[in-house]
């Protein structure tokens, strides 16, 4: 064959083959690429590059991309193979197969023009990660589990704790100073907050454990649950919440009845003293300027941002981070909770494909940005 004037200065390694699997003609850059001299390789089997084993394994398989390139229409046949390179270690390539036009076209022998992509180095890194990341999610697992049963372990010790104390408590105060009865109280209390620190880490262990039961969502029917669920805190604190915009989406709904009872129950819980609370809970499109996303790392057209927003205490802009750790109060003990409830609001979230994101400031309320993908199948 006539070696084309423009072969070498291509910026790819190339070569052209024949039907028996011999090649005619290969580029500088398919040179460089396998380390071997032309004359090793131009008027020799494939398999001097590639790993073929038998002749009539590659006869078969070029009839097969030929069927493939004619039969089909298609333009480009890409196969991976192991590349050879000469005195060191194989490559990983992608090797795009087409049919050239030339002379011999005409009388019906086809020739193949094969450009050669060494993605080895792309090929170990994906593997790193995806060890990296059988790994992280191995060990997100234990440690999800281990918290479960831990927690789970804990709780006959303190039912023990309380129940001794509530004994000594009824029957045997006359008999204890008013020292030792400051102490038993201190020693109840303080077991009764780790139970609901414990109880709370379980909850979470359940959320980030459980088979997800997505399915189409009307949110709108979520905050009416919601609503009716928290009645008697609604009734009790004179509390109005308002909806607006809610979409329908793809998702659990359980998992998120319990993410907007934690946000609308925080809502009423941490009200102004003089001031009945209002919980505002209106869908957006995530690119509407009014959903003002710090970090909107997520597709547009899949993803509704749900605000939630209170006109209670708020709290220092410094903290938003920290709120959704676990284990992690801003107001210490004035109110009751185990520091839990945010932690599995954002893990909620993340289950369905989105995050939380959080304004505030003191005396002047706040708003939660709660990200979810309306197609949990698009968003994975």
């Amino acid at each position: 064959m006539k070696r084309l004037k423009e072969f070498d200065s291509v910026p790819a390694s190339l070569l052209f083959m024949n039907s028996e699997g011999q090649i005619e003609e290969i580029n500088a850059h398919a040179l460089s690429l396998f380390h071997q001299e032309e004359t090793d390789i131009v008027g020799h089997s494939i398999n001097n590059i590639f790993g073929f084993n038998e002749k009539y394994s590659i006869i078969r398989f070029l009839e097969e991309v030929h069927d493939e390139l004619v039969l089909r229409k298609e333009k480009v046949h890409t196969v991976e193979l192991t590349g050879l390179r000469k005195g060191e270690k194989a490559l990983s390539c992608n090797v795009h197969i087409s049919l050239f036009e030339s002379d011999r076209s005409d009388a019906g022998i086809p020739l193949f023009v094969l450009s050669v992509e060494d993605v080895t180095a792309l090929r170990i890194s994906n593997e790193k990660l995806k060890r990296y990341t059988y790994e992280l999610e191995r060990s997100n697992i234990a440690l999800e589990e281990f918290a479960y049963i831990s927690s789970h372990d804990l709780q006959e010790p303190l039912r023990k704790i309380q129940a001794f104390g509530d004994r000594l408590l009824q029957r045997h105060a006359t008999h204890l100073t008013d020292q030792g009865k400051d102490y038993l109280a201190r020693m109840l209390n303080a077991a009764s907050r780790m139970r609901k620190l414990i109880n709370g880490l379980l909850s979470y262990s359940r959320v980030a454990n459980q088979q997800n039961n997505f399915q189409l969502v009307d949110l709108n029917s979520v905050i009416r649950e919601v609503f009716s669920d928290l009645e008697v805190l609604v009734e009790q604190n004179h509390a109005k919440i308002n909806t607006k915009n809610l979409p329908k989406i793809e998702g659990d709904p359980t998992l998120l009845r319990q993410l907007f009872q934690n946000l609308i129950a925080n809502a009423i819980k941490f009200k102004k003293s003089d001031q009945e609370p209002v919980v505002s809970i209106e869908g957006f499109d995530i690119t509407d300027p009014k959903a003002n996303l710090k970090h909107q790392s997520v597709s547009a057209k899949n993803f509704v941002v749900i605000l939630v927003e209170d006109n209670g205490i708020g709290f220092n802009t410094l903290y938003q981070d920290k709120i959704f750790q676990l284990f992690q109060r801003l107001e210490g003990n004035k109110h009751e909770g185990s520091g839990i409830g945010l932690a599995i609001c954002r893990k909620i979230a993340q289950i369905h494909g989105g995050d939380i994101e959080v304004e505030s400031q003191e005396g002047k309320g706040t708003i939660f940005k709660v990200i979810l993908s309306l197609s949990q199948l698009e968003s994975k």
